[in-house]
């Protein structure tokens, strides 16, 4: 019996030996992949990573579904697309995964990053190379979605709101941009769907063939813009439609909604003492020991009737040395013979402050405390909202420690210098550089900046260029003489006035720009003609006085001069007597505009007049100018 026993109990343990012995067991490699916003990573199967053609970066995990170690000795991306990057996390191989435990997973995570270069790029493969028996090198096609430009505008489809007062212009410059994969030409010439209504106007088109490469390729230009003007005539609403033709397969023609209304005259004066001499800033430059301090006073009113609610003022830097308080109107400042006493009167709150027929204006002082020699600018902004809650906002620049200059550029910021000349002729205008600081400026060089179409030989040169490091002193100007000739072939051409100029803010260089247009195109229309008057029209001008300048002579040629609204004329300071003050750079005016000269001597405005409408363009007249002699 117990021999029996024996031999069964060796018989049992023989099989189950050999039971163990039968079972195989092998790794098993699982791949996930995650998409940038989702929740869970899917298995992947051999197969493709699509990436949905912008900028994205995918995170990978390899995992282990088999009861044996795996074990991965390398991973690489097979191909030379650099839109492609692998990211292996520092990882080093050979690397072992085991085989998961419960809750417990281990795993390789690594990201491959794709960032849209431009062309079609190809494809890469990801290669994953293991000890799993059934598949040793798990391979992957790697590929963006699609290789197209996709066209973005900024706003978006619309609708744009453009809120005006009746005969002020509203502008608006848009930006292009491209978020896809291959590079976006714009195929037609910007148009508006209304194309009689000329209440909107394209101020600045867009450049046609020009291409826009994707967002962070570093291959050219990644945006393009263009500026869009709206002039209502009458109280009535208006409307029109943008459209943009590219070759963005899905949105091949792009269209933007954009609504006029508009609005009361209401609005708000700032003034200070400093700005009465022609300052372009409220002056703290006598204010140089560290720990000095000085408050000067900047008036708001509201003017054009209505009312405005204005909010509690605010000064930049934050954190540095401006204080700004805000009081009723009515106030004194202490007399303590600098004009930097303190001001006594009754404080306002947090609340807006409402200023209207009954409360036209109130008070805010700003205290500047000088860190030391060199000083801190700044910026005092005034933020506000009519009764029919169109936002505004008015910025005073404020001028602390040294002398410092700070430039303006004649045109300003979002306006053009525009010639006509006819074939085989030239014509001259004037950009009118000047310093509003209280310190010099240094030019460091000026250059034209061909734009496309490159033109050859150059259509625009600077009659007049200033020397290298040239100064401007504080409250000067530095006239530029721009010759444009019709020596080329294009009917039309552009180019970028740079003026290189050292920033006494952070002591290196940087510079403003003006856009040059030159045309040709034009026969059988007759140019506007600008008529700013004769100095005759002046006699009597004196120092401290309102001088009237009336451009009402000019005349419109083949297309009339707007008749109402302050829009067609642009007047510009070109020149004045030592110790002056007075700056105009106003851009689009009516024909008349109101200067007061601060001191005697000899004074040479400028005036350019345009008319036209979106259907034919806008026609520029050449540059006319009168000497004013103001007597003391």
């Amino acid at each position: 019996m117990r021999a029996a026993l024996i031999l069964t109990t060796c018989l049992s343990a023989a099989l189950l030996a050999c039971s163990q012995a039968s079972v195989t067991r092998i790794p098993d490699i699982a791949v996930f992949v995650k998409s940038p916003g989702q929740a869970t990573k899917e298995l992947l199967s051999e197969g493709a990573i699509e990436f949905s053609g912008v900028a994205e970066v995918k995170t990978i995990e390899v995992r282990n579904a088999g009861d044996a170690t795996l074990r991965v000795t390398e991973i690489r991306l097979d191909g030379d697309n650099p839109q492609f990057a692998l990211d292996l996390r520092g990882a080093t191989f050979p690397r072992s995964v085991e085989p998961a435990e419960g809750a417990v997973v281990d795993r390789i995570e690594f990201d491959i990053a794709f960032t849209p270069g431009g062309g079609a790029g190809a494809p890469r493969t990801l290669v994953i190379v293991s000890n799993d028996p059934d598949l040793k090198e798990f391979r992957a096609t790697v590929a963006p979605k699609s290789l197209a430009p996709n066209l973005v505008v900024n706003t978006g489809p619309g609708p744009v709101n453009a809120t005006t007062p009746i005969g002020q212009p509203w502008t608006m410059e848009f930006r292009v941009t491209n978020t896809g994969t291959d590079a976006l030409v714009i195929t037609a010439p910007l148009e508006l769907e209304h194309k009689n209504d000329d209440e909107f106007s394209i101020f600045k088109p867009l450049d046609v063939g020009v291409p826009i490469y994707p967002a962070g390729s570093g291959l050219g230009a990644e945006e393009a813009t263009f500026t869009i003007r709206y002039v209502p005539k009458d109280a009535e609403p208006d409307e029109n439609r943008i459209l943009i033709h590219s070759n963005d397969p899905d949105t091949p023609l792009y269209s933007i909604l954009i609504r006029g209304s508009v609005t009361g005259q209401a609005d708000i004066r700032v003034s200070h003492p400093d700005q009465a001499v022609g300052m372009g800033c409220v002056d703290f430059s006598q204010v140089i020991e560290e720990g000095e301090t000085c408050t000067k006073v900047v008036a708001v009113q509201v003017v054009g009737g209505g009312q405005v609610s204005v909010k509690k003022p605010t000064v930049t830097p934050a954190v540095g040395p401006y204080a700004v308080q805000w009081y009723q109107a009515g106030g004194s400042q202490v007399d303590d013979g600098t004009g930097c006493g303190a001001y006594q009167g009754t404080p306002l709150g947090n609340e807006p402050a409402v200023l209207n027929a009954m409360r036209p204006s109130l008070d805010v002082a700003v205290t500047y405390t000088a860190p030391g020699a060199k000083g801190v600018n700044g910026t005092l902004t005034l933020e506000y909202t009519t009764a029919s809650s169109v936002p505004g906002q008015k910025e005073v620049p404020l001028c602390g420690g040294v002398a410092k200059g700070e430039i303006d550029v004649a045109p300003p910021a979002g306006y053009s210098l525009v010639f006509f000349a006819p074939e085989g002729e030239s014509r001259r205008k004037t950009v009118v550089v000047a310093n509003k600081g209280n310190g010099p400026l240094t030019i460091r060089k000026v250059e034209v900046i061909k734009a496309w179409p490159t033109v050859g030989p150059d259509a625009f040169s600077v009659t007049n260029l200033p020397q290298a490091d040239s100064e401007i002193p504080a409250h000067g100007l530095l006239p530029l003489v721009i010759e444009f000739g019709t020596d080329y072939e294009q009917p039309r051409v552009n180019a970028d006035l740079h003026i290189t100029y050292l920033d006494p803010l952070t002591d290196s260089d940087t510079f403003a720009s003006v856009r040059m247009e030159g045309r040709k195109d034009f026969e059988g229309v007759t140019l506007p003609t600008a008529d700013p008057g004769t100095p005759a029209d002046y006699a009597g001008a004196k120092a401290g006085q309102p001088l009237v300048l009336d451009g009402s002579g000019s005349a419109g040629g083949t297309y009339a001069l707007p008749s109402t609204g302050s829009n067609g004329f642009r007047w510009f300071l070109m020149d004045k007597p030592a110790g002056s003050r007075l700056f105009l750079n106003v851009g689009d005016t009516g024909p008349q505009v109101t200067v007061t000269p601060d001191v005697a001597g000899t004074y040479q405005f400028g005036l350019v007049v345009y008319a036209g409408d979106n259907t034919t363009g806008y026609f520029f007249s050449d540059e006319a100018t009168v000497t004013v002699t103001v007597g003391p």
